[in-house]
């Protein structure tokens, strides 16, 4: 069996594309955009469409404390700007897609118990300042325990 670094992001997009066939609630949307890009893309009637994606964030992968803490001079500063990036990344995949208006987004967040509660906080100050210019809503999601930290939104 071939090692995932050999095989490449899209050959692996197109074995999980193997398993994710057409659905009832897929042929209901009438998929515009498939699976294998950064958002999925149905018609919900002939003058709109609903986008939806999903980026992860993931600690020692996307971001580094450690690199980070020489930008930023606070931890409440650094979770601030994952915020930011968490929103940026997000808003750029709708704005590929042919500049979906975002509505409102579930955050799923991975975080150590020991983590101040104003970490959290912060997270979300930086989310919501993003979404100043682009506004939505963070309306649910997750929050799970873990070593290391992952923000997906």
């Amino acid at each position: 069996m071939p090692k995932l670094k050999t095989i490449g992001e899209q050959e692996l997009i197109q074995r999980i594309a193997r398993w994710c066939g057409p659905t009832p609630v897929t042929n209901l949307l009438k998929t515009r955009v498939p699976l294998g890009d950064d958002a999925y893309v149905a018609n919900l009637a002939s003058s709109s469409s609903l986008v939806l994606t999903t980026d992860t964030l993931i600690e020692g992968t996307h971001f580094r404390f450690d690199y980070m803490k020489r930008f930023y001079p606070t931890p409440q500063a650094v979770w601030r700007s994952l915020g930011q990036k968490a929103a940026a990344v997000n808003l750029s995949d709708l704005a590929a897609m042919g500049g979906a208006t975002p509505v409102c987004a579930l955050l799923t967040l991975g975080i150590n118990g020991d983590i101040s509660v104003d970490i959290v906080d912060n997270l979300y100050t930086g989310l919501q300042n993003f979404s100043k210019t682009t506004p939505f809503s963070i309306v649910g999601g997750d929050i799970i325990r873990s070593d290391k930290s992952i923000i997906s939104l």
